[in-house]
């Protein structure tokens, strides 16, 4: 099994980007992705350059500010009157045009902004798996083509919301940006362990020679007891199987 570990949210405060750059010295880690509305662009820099991990753009409609400050995504209720992400925003309507438009130039602009902060970009993700909502998956395939992007995460491998909305929203992310998928399968590093019954049997069937991403959250203390997981290397003793740790620049 090949095995990617993403930390997510670099550049969301020093307390993240701290247990990250910590991670990354100690090889806990092989892969990033980094939030490009950053206040702590120098500690970002820093990981990021010490060639040891690939570095990709967590694309972000849910936290921080808006990179474009779009009138439009203000009027749509997606930023609020400070041009700060609102969270709540029901990305599962219809949307317009004009809205998909604004979508488009304010993820145009995080990708474009990382890129010239650190040069090559591996791979696009997103907060709070933005990247998957429904609605969006054609302004990513766009995004990815325009900035010829390689790869971009998979989609959850197993529902962890309502499975008939999971259900449809897998299968349009996938007819849309299939090329693009270099994982077979896609969980949080924690939800693997929890489910590690559901986990070995996609390792028996279907992943002994797959590519794997596990994400993790450094630095967040509603994850603390993951990255302890991943220093001890539950995945490996669990399955008891040799993984090859890879990222995404070796795809």
């Amino acid at each position: 099994m090949k095995l990617i570990i993403n930390a997510d949210d670099l550049g969301l405060s020093s307390k993240v980007n701290n247990a990250i750059g910590n991670a990354v010295s100690k090889s806990y880690i092989t892969s990033a992705t980094i939030l490009a509305n950053s206040e702590h662009w120098d500690e970002v820099i820093d990981i990021a350059q010490t060639g040891k991990i690939s570095c990709g753009v967590h694309l972000n409609l849910s936290e921080g500010k808006s990179l474009t400050n779009s009138d439009l995504l203000r009027e749509y209720g997606i930023i609020n009157s400070d041009g700060e992400f609102k969270k709540n925003f029901n990305f599962t309507r219809d949307m317009n045009s004009n809205l998909l438009n604004a979508l488009y130039l304010e993820l145009k602009e995080q990708i474009s902004f990382v890129q010239c902060k650190i040069g090559n970009i591996s791979h696009l993700d997103g907060h709070h798996h933005c990247h998957t909502w429904l609605g969006i998956e054609d302004i990513v395939e766009s995004l990815l083509s325009e900035f010829e992007i390689k790869s971009i995460r998979n989609i959850y491998s197993w529902p962890v919301i309502n499975p008939i909305q999971w259900l449809r929203v897998n299968n349009k992310f996938k007819k849309t940006l299939h090329g693009k998928i270099k994982s077979k399968y896609f969980t949080s590093y924690e939800n693997a362990i929890n489910k590690i019954s559901s986990f070995r049997v996609y390792h028996e069937l279907m992943l002994k020679n797959e590519v794997v991403e596990l994400m993790c959250h450094p630095g967040h203390d509603r994850y603390a007891k993951e990255l302890d997981l991943i220093k001890s290397n539950q995945i490996g003793k669990k399955l008891n199987v040799n993984m090859e740790m890879i990222n995404y620049l070796d795809l």
